[in-house]
């Protein structure tokens, strides 16, 4: 714990150190530009409040004003990049792109501008629709409505979870996937059971079912009321027909009671079609060998802010980020979730729930 708590600490020094010189240096520029005198002592004091207001404000990542700085911030320096990079290669100046780099005017615009698009892309909640085929046996084929890291309170509000499932109801489901992150720390606990009340009205044939996330802290008793059917480690068969499995979260809190797959499935007819719950994509190969079809899952918000997908497709920390992914007869998809934590837009893919269906060959 003391070592990643030092790692964070330098890194955060080294990025604080390298915002603060690249923002002295940019600022004698963009007061050169605007015909400012820098020698003035007035002037200098102006410039290093600003350096130091800008440096303060993108440590507030959790707040709009915070992400809106780091966005405005990083339009101007990637306006700015490219202005250096032309000129070195071209060995000389261009009048104009330096004027769009320098002047700040650019960068603001673009930054701003991804910011109001992930505030409308994060309170629009889409559908997105996947087929999956197999070739085991099924009475029927199923739709299946699947819904993930609602982070109630964020982005979506009482009106807005009513009209999210009024939208899965339209769809005619036969059931209802609940895949964990539907609360979080942030979310009034008061309104826990009106919250999970509203989600037990989704209309389905066979029923509604939950799997916990890592930031839930509702009890099982409140999901269970509505009649919301928790699987923590336990298994259903659907309709005669198929199984569907949850898995307790992979959470370290859980590290040492979360049941292993194998032991999860044990006793299962395996020849059915075996529908996994997880609430982190995780444990692929394992739960392929364990003959698992198809796992669904949430947790990533696919990145939820850019480059966050990207950096976690490259680092890891789960075996996918988003979409639907396969690998001989497994198959898994990991939704965005219908909104996200922590900040209240996202510019990374869109908010979504998700209709499966699940088509035998």
């Amino acid at each position: 714990m003391k070592i990643a708590f030092s790692a964070v600490t330098v890194l955060l020094s080294g990025i604080l150190a390298a915002e603060f010189f690249y923002l002295r240096n940019f600022l004698s520029r963009f007061f050169a530009f605007w015909n400012i005198d820098c020698s003035k002592k007035k002037n200098k004091i102006i410039k290093y409040i600003i350096i130091f207001v800008i440096m303060g404000l993108t440590l507030t990542v959790f707040s709009i004003v915070g992400m809106a700085t780091i966005h405005i911030l990083a339009a101007v320096a990637v306006l700015d990049l490219i202005s250096f990079i032309v000129s070195k290669t071209t060995r000389k100046k261009i009048k104009v792109l330096n004027a769009i780099a320098v002047s700040a005017l650019p960068g603001i615009i673009l930054g701003t501008s991804m910011v109001l698009y992930g505030i409308f892309n994060m309170s629009n909640i889409v559908k997105t629709e996947y087929d999956v085929f197999t070739d085991k046996e099924l009475k029927q084929d199923y739709r299946i409505a699947m819904v993930s890291d609602i982070h109630f309170g964020n982005s979506v509000d009482m009106e807005k979870l009513h009209k999210l499932v009024d939208d899965i109801s339209n769809e005619n489901p036969d059931l209802l996937l609940i895949v964990g992150d539907i609360t979080d720390e942030g979310t009034d606990k008061a309104l826990y059971s009106e919250i999970f009340d509203t989600l037990a009205k989704t209309k389905t044939q066979f029923g509604s079912y939950y799997v916990f996330g890592n930031h839930d802290k509702v009890s099982r008793e409140i999901i269970e009321y509505t009649g919301i059917n928790v699987l923590e480690d336990e298994v259903r068969v659907i309709n005669n027909d198929f199984i569907l499995a949850g898995h307790k979260d992979a959470s370290f809190k859980n590290k040492n009671s979360r049941m292993p797959i194998n032991e999860l499935l044990e006793n299962q007819n395996m020849s059915s079609f075996i529908l996994l719950m997880d609430h982190q994509p995780a444990q692929y190969e394992e739960n392929e060998k364990a003959c698992v079809d198809l796992q669904v899952s949430g947790h990533t918000h696919a990145g939820q802010v850019f480059p966050g997908g990207l950096l976690t497709a490259t680092i890891g920390g789960n075996d996918f980020n988003y979409g639907k992914y396969s690998n001989n007869s497994f198959q898994a998809i990991v939704s965005s979730g219908a909104s996200g934590w922590g900040f209240n837009f996202r510019t990374e893919q869109h908010s979504e729930f998700v209709i499966i269906n699940l088509i035998e060959n």
